[in-house]
């Protein structure tokens, strides 16, 4: 990327790409975080936030519904806390996960 941004939003970035892909992507993430941008992640898939973030975060109707340490929180977590915020509403919707960027660095990741 020859441009270089504050802040970078990427929505399911690895969706439907082969595994050397994923890892080019994951580079390229961790590179803009440790460059000191924001990265904000919007993915359905836990485990990759689970390894790429330093948080995640739940969202129910465009609400915050909880934040989670990415590395303190189990698979488990994650789901009942996402399961919940989903059953909140009756109306059906999806609850999103947001997580925080895929560095040590402090940035943002979000999932959805």
């Amino acid at each position: 990327m020859s441009t270089r941004a504050n802040l970078y939003l990427l929505d399911e970035p690895t969706v439907g790409v082969d595994i050397r892909a994923k890892a080019e992507i994951y580079r390229v993430i961790d590179e803009l975080a440790a460059q000191g941008a924001a990265v904000l992640l919007f993915s359905t898939d836990l485990i990759e936030l689970q390894g790429i973030t330093d948080r995640i975060l739940i969202l129910a109707r465009g609400k915050l519904v909880r934040e989670l340490v990415s590395k303190e929180t189990s698979h488990q977590e994650i789901l009942g806390w996402a399961s919940a915020a989903g059953s909140g509403s009756g109306s059906g919707s999806s609850p999103s996960a947001s997580a925080s960027a895929s560095s040590t660095h402090g940035h943002e990741a979000v999932q959805a």
